[in-house]
């Protein structure tokens, strides 16, 4: 929070205690509705299995967080 992100992934299986949360969610949680990421609404979510898991899916992931991220900067330009 002290650095204030321009995004935050979520990248969240429900595997665990309760249910990750989504990204309107994400905003309610302590702290977070001040942080940029969550004020301009660049909160998105990837698949986790593509991003936390040992294997070739691993290249489908992370073509996903560069669309992710480059998509929302292109959207932002370059002066943001």
């Amino acid at each position: 929070m002290e650095r204030d992100p321009d995004i935050i992934i979520l990248a969240a299986d429900d595997q665990g205690a309760g249910s990750p949360p989504s990204p309107a969610e994400v905003g309610r949680l302590p702290g977070l509705a001040q942080v940029g990421a969550v004020r301009q609404d660049h909160v998105p979510e990837i698949d986790p299995d593509l991003v936390s898991r040992v294997g070739p899916r691993l290249l489908d992931g992370l073509e996903g967080l560069a669309e992710i991220i480059h998509g929302w900067a292109l959207e932002e330009g370059p002066d943001g």
